[in-house]
């Protein structure tokens, strides 16, 4: 038990610099920012309440859709609170706020019928990241406390750092594991060898804006549609692998993007925030800042060495 629970504290709470999460926060909350630019949520307030049919805690609470003015309101507020976050100004009252909005107004739509999974997905991490230390580093609030000469309280490397990161890993692969999940226990390998993807690039030809005709072209070939639904089901189902290792993480993460990259340009179906998710969280950009300023501060320090002697 001992050894496991080294392990458990070693994985989600090995010590790290503060700069990946940061990064991470800038990238996330900016993507939210563009987000909520075009929401226009006020237009759920002019639906008839016959199609009403509320989900989750929009019925246990008995949670409404509001009018239109306050919708308007709702939204301009999730447009700053997200934009504060980002930038990292009043960091932690901020990413509260914009996590909050987040929750009730990219889960409205789902009231209505209209379910969407990347949307969910951001809602679910951008709570978790309102309880993070996202703000410590990278900040317009660390710039300040600096200013100030109020040293910031954390340690330079915490596992308050990481643990929002594997969060991140977390919330992707039981996504995108649940899909394959399901698509085993309910159709099994049938999902693959069946005409079922062709179908679904040929009806959403005439249903979605698709930007290519690579899905029309890819249906004209049955066998090749069979192996591209295979890798998609497979992709899926063992995705949660990319949690134990950084080489299957490079694996899995390619392969998840590339196929959200197929799927929007065969079907015309975005789940942009799977990838951003990926892209910000997965890719360890923290180790490559770090290691790019330290690399500048030593020749710096060897400049100034080589300046004196030759002094």
């Amino acid at each position: 038990m001992m050894a496991l629970s080294r392990i458990w504290n070693r994985y989600w709470f090995t010590p790290t610099t503060g700069t990946h999460l940061a990064l991470g926060r800038i990238f996330f909350f900016y993507q939210l920012v563009r987000t909520s630019r075009g929401l226009d949520s006020w237009a759920w307030a002019v639906f008839s309440r016959a199609i009403w049919l509320p989900v989750s805690f929009f019925d246990k609470f008995g949670i409404p859709a509001f009018s239109a003015p306050v919708l308007r309101t709702c939204d301009a507020l999730f447009y700053v609170s997200s934009f504060l976050a980002s930038i990292g100004l009043f960091t932690r009252v901020s990413m509260a706020t914009s996590a909050t909005l987040a929750l009730y107004l990219l889960g409205l739509p789902n009231d209505f019928g209209k379910i969407s999974h990347g949307s969910n997905l951001a809602v679910i991490f951008c709570g978790f990241l309102a309880l993070s230390r996202a703000g410590d580093r990278l900040s317009i609030d660390a710039l300040i406390r600096r200013l100030r000469n109020r040293p910031l309280k954390s340690p330079e490397k915490s596992g308050e750092y990481t643990w929002p990161i594997r969060v991140a890993w977390l919330c992707v692969v039981i996504m995108y594991g649940s899909a394959g999940y399901a698509k085993e226990t309910q159709t099994g390998i049938a999902w693959a060898t069946s005409d079922n993807l062709r179908m679904l690039l040929l009806r959403h030809q005439y249903s979605h804006g698709v930007p290519t005709q690579l899905g029309v072209r890819l249906a004209a070939h049955p066998d090749l549609c069979h192996w591209f639904a295979g890798a998609a089901m497979a992709t899926e189902l063992f995705s949660p692998l990319a949690l134990f290792h950084r080489y299957l993480r490079v694996v899995f993460g390619s392969g998840l993007c590339a196929m959200q990259i197929g799927i929007y340009l065969m079907m015309g179906i975005l789940f942009d925030y799977p990838i951003y998710m990926i892209l910000a969280f997965w890719i360890p950009w923290g180790s490559i800042v770090d290691f790019g300023f330290a690399r500048l501060q030593r020749q710096a320090t060897v400049a100034r060495w080589t300046a004196a002697l030759g002094a």
